[in-house]
Parts: structure tokens; sequence; C-alpha cells
């Protein structure tokens, strides 16, 4: 099944989102758990 680019676009802008938020969320607890070097592990 081929998805349209239009429906990828969203799936990245909403992981963005997430990984956005999360970071925010992190930050204000201080605990911050992934280095600035370690993000593109997680990079897809």
């Amino acid at each position: 099944m081929r998805m349209s680019n239009d429906y990828k676009q969203l799936l990245a802008d909403v992981k963005a989102m997430l990984e956005h938020e999360e970071k925010m969320l992190a930050e204000e607890i201080g605990n911050f758990p992934i280095k600035e070097s370690d993000e593109r592990k997680y990079m897809v």
C-alpha cells in the first residue's frame, strides 16, 4: 500500500510535534535523558 505524500507529511508533522512536546516536558522536569549527540540514533 502506497501512502500519499500528504499522509506522509502529516505523520512527519505529528512526529515532530510530539518530539518537541516531549523535550519541553523533559526540560521542565529537568530530566532529559537523551543527549543531543544521541538524537541522531532516533532519526528515521
